[in-house]
């Protein structure tokens, strides 16, 4: 992904090496064929009447731990291509191809800025006044004069106990 830059949701961001859980990936649908290739056997065996019903219900309940694990394993490696999770903007990478990456560490951030919120904090003594669906105007330093508008969507039902005041939440247009 290029950096400051437009993505779209379900885009590859990073690719993880996956070398590992292909291998891993490839050894569980090995196994689950062979216990697929038994449990058929077992079958054919309890219906003619030469294998016992315990050989039939083991070689089916190995065929359907075989598949389980297929499934983890597929699981484990679409976590190795890390996609955008909705249409924003690519942050600032944070780290470079090659870079060991430990799990959980910061990649890049993606934002969404069109609609975007603004939180604020009104004092509790307003609390009657406020609802849902409120129009506000609200006042940057970064466009001194100018007003925009917004529409508050959601309101803390808890007080700030240190400060007595309610967190709101609103949405505008960027």
């Amino acid at each position: 992904f290029e950096e400051g830059r437009p993505v779209k949701a379900g885009e590859v961001l990073v690719m993880l090496d996956d070398s590992v859980p292909r291998a891993e990936l490839a050894d569980a649908q090995a196994k689950e064929t062979l216990a697929r290739a038994n449990a058929a056997r077992a079958e054919e065996l309890y219906g003619r009447g030469a294998g016992s019903a315990r050989a039939r219900d083991e070689a089916h309940a190995t065929l359907l731990t075989a598949r389980a694990a297929v499934e983890l394993m597929r699981a484990r490696l679409e976590k190795h291509a890390l996609l955008a999770p909705f249409d924003g903007i690519a942050g600032l990478r944070q780290v470079s191809p090659g870079d060991y990456v430990a799990e959980g560490a910061a990649i890049v951030n993606v934002e969404s800025i069109d609609p975007i919120k603004v939180d604020f904090r009104v004092p509790e003594l307003y609390l009657r006044a406020l609802r849902p669906g409120q129009t506000l105007r609200v006042r940057v330093d970064a466009y001194p004069g100018e007003d925009f508008t917004g529409e508050v969507y959601a309101i803390d039902p808890a007080v700030d106990t240190a400060g007595r005041a309610i967190a709101i939440r609103a949405r505008m247009q960027n």
